[in-house]
């Protein structure tokens, strides 16, 4: 309704996400279940492109940690998009850094079920 056919491609599988995700303006995490972790919204900010999602689970985790410009609310649509539209407009710059670095989560994870196994039930 908003004649946006020729701005939005719905590309199925691809096997080159990092190739789309570095020439995105802004890159979206729109799913209405949390997920675990949101790699998708980790690896578009690595590349210092702006990323926003609910601010729900994992997205909501990343996003409140290195980008929060990019939170939106769960169930305020026209406050999303307004968000949105400011991203695209006048994108808040990435900040750069090793977030999330892959041993420290796992040391992380690993001392949780240490402590969890010590722990008497």
């Amino acid at each position: 309704s908003m004649g946006l056919e020729a701005d939005i491609s719905f590309t199925g599988q691809r096997d080159d996400l990092k190739n789309i995700l570095a020439i995105s303006s802004l890159v979206l995490s729109l799913s209405s279940q949390p997920e675990s972790f949101g790699r998708t919204t980790l690896e578009a900010l690595r590349l210092g492109v702006p990323m926003a999602g609910f601010d729900h689970g994992g997205v909501g985790e990343i996003l409140r940690t290195i980008y929060p410009a990019g939170l939106l609310p769960m169930d305020r649509i026209d406050e999303a998009c307004q968000r949105i539209g400011q991203l695209l407009q006048h994108p808040e710059p990435v900040p750069s850094g090793d977030f999330f670095p892959l041993r420290e989560m796992l040391e992380q994870t690993l001392e949780l079920y240490e402590q969890l196994a010590r722990t008497p039930r």
